[in-house]
């Protein structure tokens, strides 16, 4: 079953494990470095298929705040 979750302490490690393909590092980062971002309004979340981490997300709750849109 797939499951999406708010990113929890328990799943950080297995996080750490998944390796991104390197044309799409300049979207999304290294796992590192989603971990790594603390900016206010952002909401991180992992994506898990049979309660295994195989993907990750965060939602930027402020980037209208900051971003022009046509």
């Amino acid at each position: 079953m797939i499951w999406i979750e708010k990113l929890q302490p328990e799943y950080k490690a297995a996080l750490l494990d998944i390796s991104i393909s390197p044309e799409q590092l300049p979207f999304v980062g290294t796992a590192a470095e989603f971990l790594a971002d603390e900016q206010k309004g952002i909401h991180h979340h992992v994506i898990l298929v049979n309660r295994e981490v195989v993907g990750f997300f965060k939602i930027d709750s402020l980037l209208f705040s900051s971003t022009r849109f046509l």
